[in-house]
């Protein structure tokens, strides 16, 4: 289906650029926010200089030793008190965010949209509502994908993905920092082979 907003010409709202100030927010915000969310579930046996864990058998929040996980809440992982929240967050915001985003780009009646707004752009032309049939789309939603090159308008959702990827994995893979830090830079270098492959960013 496709993605129901309204007509953004009689909308102030989107003409303005309202949308888009937001969803730039959370997209510069999205590593932060998502990081220390899942950092509340980063838990782990205390261990002594000579390797030994303390006899307590008790999982403790990495970031604050002092803090023992498992303890106050019904869910039964990570840190009690803030594990609700945590989850909230990252379902709401580390999951959501990249689904609004997909929507936004991937509805059938935007993605036509942005893909000849981004033609117009390339032809240095479409600054206006003579020149572009889609320019209050542009003023709306823009920023979002000024920046890729026609074929490649949706590259904000594999720069998401690709931070969610960073995250997630620095969690899945905390008890082993050599195989952590391998992963991750798997990640990053699929990362930028699919960048130097797709050449996705629009030219000066």
């Amino acid at each position: 289906g496709s993605l129901c907003i309204v007509d953004p010409v009689r909308n102030v709202f989107f003409a303005k650029g309202v949308p888009t100030f937001f969803l730039l927010l959370f997209y510069y915000m999205f590593l932060y926010v998502s990081s220390m969310s899942l950092d509340v579930f980063n838990c782990d046996e205390i261990v002594s200089m000579d390797g030994e864990s303390v006899s307590d058998g008790f999982q403790y929040l990495r970031s604050e030793p002092s803090l023992r996980c498992n303890t106050g809440n019904t869910i039964g992982f990570g840190y009690g008190p803030l594990a609700p929240y945590a989850i909230a967050t990252t379902i709401g915001y580390s999951v959501g965010f990249p689904c609004l985003l997909a929507w936004i780009f991937f509805a059938d009646r935007n993605h036509a949209k942005i893909h000849i707004d981004q033609l117009l752009r390339a032809q240095l032309t479409g600054a206006s509502y003579d020149t572009n049939p889609h320019f209050a789309f542009r003023k709306a939603f823009g920023d979002l994908y000024y920046r890729y090159r026609p074929e490649h308008w949706y590259w904000m959702v594999v720069i998401v993905a690709r931070k969610l990827a960073i995250v997630l994995t620095a969690l899945l893979f905390r008890k082993n920092a050599t195989i952590q830090m391998c992963m991750i830079l798997l990640v990053m270098f699929l990362a930028y082979a699919a960048q130097v492959r797709c050449s996705p960013y629009m030219s000066e």
